[in-house]
């Protein structure tokens, strides 16, 4: 019990660690990051571009589900069942994971698409550990409404009946991906080896 109540406090930290791991691994190593210029199509640079991709497409994930729920903000928190949350149940971790996989596999290091499926898989690991403990306070919080969701929708799984409504206006999916940018920090060491 103390372990999995450590996991969901250092949740992020803990899922994020194959980016510090890619980090250290690229200066041991040496990343392929550094050799070649951006402008130079090859395969480092269509790993950065890829990771870049993977990254962003997690942080529109987050966005999007940042639209469907009202966590972290001042409304009422009701049970968020539609956009991507008629997809997975935990769109929010998905993202993140998609975040932290993409920033690895841009490292440059020589294993790095080994290295960007092992960190999704270890993030939706640690995910797993601290979706278990807030399914608990979802159940006790919404009772059989969320007993009803969770038995249509997986807690991982894409499902093939989902509603891919925006949700809200356009003006707050922008103001959402805004709130995502930080996470593009994750790139700052693969940026700053290509400019040393």
């Amino acid at each position: 019990m103390k372990l999995r109540r450590a996991i969901f406090f250092f949740r992020n930290p803990l899922a994020g660690l194959p980016v510090l791991l890619a980090f250290l691994a690229s200066l041991y190593w040496g990343s392929t990051a550094r050799a070649e210029p951006l402008s130079a199509l090859s395969s480092t640079s269509l790993m950065l571009l890829a990771g870049f991709g993977l990254a962003a497409s997690g942080v529109s994930l987050r966005a999007w589900s940042a639209c469907h729920n009202s966590y972290g903000r001042r409304r009422p928190k009701t049970l968020a069942v539609t956009g991507p949350y008629s997809v997975s149940r935990n769109p929010l971790y998905v993202g993140s994971a998609a975040i932290i996989a993409g920033a690895v596999l841009a490292s440059g290091i020589p294993f790095a698409l080994l290295a960007g499926l092992a960190s999704f898989a270890w993030s939706i690991l640690i995910y797993d550990v601290v979706v278990q403990h807030e399914e608990l306070r979802l159940e006790e919080r919404y009772g059989a409404p969320y007993l009803d969701y969770k038995s249509k929708v997986s807690r991982w799984r894409p499902q093939r009946s989902a509603d891919f409504s925006m949700g809200g206006e356009p003006s707050q999916f922008l103001l959402e991906i805004f709130s995502e940018l930080p996470a593009f920090l994750v790139f700052a060491p693969w940026v700053a080896l290509r400019l040393a």
